[in-house]
């Protein structure tokens, strides 16, 4: 399946979140315990998507939309 993620255009890293008890809000970056935020490639992940960058103040010059695909492993 095909979703949406930000991420950071110079790191790469994608974002998990922001802090919103600083001014300006921070976006936190991915680590190994928190994932991505992902939204689905729809209609209404696309709407979505757009409030969360808009409420999470996420600058698009800094940050970019890009779609990951979503790969199931197997564990032994």
């Amino acid at each position: 399946m095909i979703y949406l993620a930000i991420k950071h255009k110079n790191t790469g890293r994608f974002v998990t979140g922001t802090d919103f008890n600083r001014w300006p809000r921070r976006q936190m970056m991915e680590v190994e315990y928190y994932p991505p935020l992902l939204f689905p490639n729809n209609d209404i992940g696309y709407d979505s998507l757009q409030i969360e960058i808009k409420r999470r103040k996420i600058s698009l010059k800094r940050y970019e939309v890009v779609k990951v695909s979503l790969l199931e492993v197997k564990s032994e």
